[in-house]
């Protein structure tokens, strides 16, 4: 059976899909809160025009911009562009049994996943970098959002069993065996990457959790742009500057010249007059 997430879409759509991933199902948006007034009209039928109908959720909180630039896209208008489908779509029956088969293969594929990473959860040498954790982490939410009678087997003891469970850091923390605070950081760090504010090519530089959590608040707190924050990872790592402190300084600094550029001076040539005034000055 496919996942709710990709219903209706067709099997060929990647796009589509690729959105409905970013944005855990969650669709997108229109730019601005529609109200059933003779002004906002017009917007809603653009965005009727430009976003596909299995995408369209009122109440996402991901608008056009922001999935565009989670997307890596430069603006809303390349998002409509990239999400243009070309290709002749299928009928639901042969859509939902492709999407079915495709499911249970990448549900198996997970399960041979978890098993590995539950078995290296103890071994400190495969969970040290920041990328590995936070990929870990994606995969064991994944898996426990996909799978309830897991999520609630985790939580319960004994006799008693859980109804209602929710996919948060106790959760996975109890699941992996790990430290809390480390996954509530790698839990954070993966919201704020989701959420197209920092770029993960930047912050999987850094070599420990610590510091690519360090980097990561930096980069929320001074609103460092996206594009400034590779050379600020990088400088930062060639370096070798980790500190909490450090990293705010420099992520302040590269954002207050990034957004203020110094004007330039113009000197202006002097006159004859001027000229003369030093001359007498100077007793000549």
């Amino acid at each position: 059976m496919p996942k709710p997430k990709y219903r209706f879409i067709p099997k060929d759509a990647d796009n589509w899909k690729r959105v409905m991933d970013i944005t855990k199902g969650k669709g997108i948006a229109p730019q601005k809160k529609f109200y059933a007034s003779e002004s906002r009209l017009t917007e809603y039928e653009e965005y009727k025009e430009n976003i596909p109908k299995p995408l369209r959720r009122l109440n996402s909180p991901y608008k056009p911009d922001v999935v565009a630039a989670m997307l890596e896209l430069e603006d809303e208008e390349a998002l409509y562009e990239w999400l243009k489908y070309k290709k002749p779509s299928t009928t639901e029956a042969e859509h939902n049994q492709i999407e079915g088969e495709e499911f249970l293969e990448r549900d198996e594929e997970l399960r041979r996943e978890i098993i590995k990473i539950k078995r290296d959860a103890k071994d400190e040498k495969y969970n040290r970098l920041p990328s590995t954790i936070d990929n870990k982490i994606r995969k064991v939410k994944q898996y426990l959002e996909e799978n309830p009678a897991e999520a609630r087997k985790t939580l319960s003891s004994g006799t008693c069993e859980v109804k209602r469970v929710r996919i948060g850091a106790p959760m996975i923390k109890k699941f992996l065996g790990w430290n809390l605070t480390k996954v509530q950081e790698s839990l954070e760090r993966i919201n704020l990457i989701d959420k197209g504010i920092v770029d993960q090519n930047a912050v999987y530089l850094f070599p420990t959790q610590a510091s690519a959590i360090n980097f990561a608040k930096a980069v929320k707190k001074y609103k460092l742009k996206r594009k400034h924050q590779k050379q600020a990872a990088k400088k930062l790592v060639n370096s070798e500057t980790y500190g909490k402190k450090d990293i705010e300084d420099t992520i302040e600094e590269i954002s207050f010249f990034s957004k203020y550029k110094p004007k330039k001076l113009r000197i202006k040539p002097r006159g004859k007059k001027e000229k003369k005034k030093r001359l007498f000055k100077n007793g000549s």
